[in-house]
């Protein structure tokens, strides 16, 4: 993890990681004009800018797809949100582009959390594409 902050809207640095409408609908608004997500009234944004490197001796992709096994931030009461959008280079949906053995990426995952969120942890699963093998990291948040 790079960096982990609280932010008033997100605006998109990656043009084709534009493709959230049904995950953003529920919990933010999207302006095409500016690629920036604002939040729906009753949600806080938090943007966790991460770095991931392909640890394999394969090349294959980070598979962020919605429903992936345990990517959450978590609270100091026990509540998990998962993500809603990433901020990333794609070969495809909610794909990163190919990475080679030993390359990396650079990534913002965006959390929609109700006003007053206290981080706690942050869990991310690590997925490949090709490779079905899971890992989760838990990274502290908590201060």
């Amino acid at each position: 993890m790079i960096s982990f902050s609280p932010v008033d809207t997100y605006t998109n640095t990656v043009i084709s990681s534009l493709n959230y409408p049904s995950a953003t609908r529920p919990v933010s608004t999207f302006d095409d004009s500016t690629n920036t997500f604002t939040p729906k009234p009753s949600y806080a944004f938090i943007a966790v800018k991460c770095h991931v490197r392909n640890g394999s001796k394969i090349t294959d992709d980070l598979d962020c797809a919605p429903g992936n096994p345990h990517t959450a931030i978590t609270d100091d009461q026990g509540n998990s949100f998962p993500p809603f959008a990433y901020d990333m280079y794609m070969s495809n949906a909610w794909i990163t582009k190919d990475l080679l053995p030993g390359s990396g990426e650079d990534l913002t995952v965006l959390f929609a959390v109700p006003p007053g969120f206290k981080p706690k942890d942050l869990v991310f699963t690590l997925s490949g594409w090709h490779d079905s093998h899971n890992k989760d990291l838990r990274i502290s948040l908590a201060p």
